[in-house]
């Protein structure tokens, strides 16, 4: 693995517009390991990325409007991959939500 930073959707893959920041596979030079994802109009996703998608494991995405969850991506028994998080609002509130 190496650390890259790269604001070209045809490197990255992962969203038009956004910027990723972290490691990086040198087999498939994709995102793979820990990794930050900003996409300015919409949110910032601090977590880990396997071959390019986000992997299993936690994350915190911070939203632009300000609210932000704490999340763990899983793979469920069924295969699909599933997020359990709890959000929380700039008004104070919080919601839980997933398995």
């Amino acid at each position: 693995m190496y650390f890259q930073y790269s604001e070209k959707f045809e490197e990255h893959g992962l969203k038009k517009e956004a910027t990723y920041i972290g490691e990086w596979s040198e087999k498939n030079k994709k995102p793979h390991g820990r990794g930050i994802l900003i996409v300015p109009s919409v949110q910032t996703t601090i977590g880990y990325w396997q071959n390019g998608n986000p992997a299993d494991g936690n994350y915190v995405i911070i939203y632009s409007g300000g609210d932000f969850e704490v999340a763990e991506w899983y793979k469920h028994k069924t295969g699909k991959v599933k997020k359990r998080a709890i959000r929380y609002k700039v008004d104070g509130t919080s919601k839980q939500f997933g398995d």
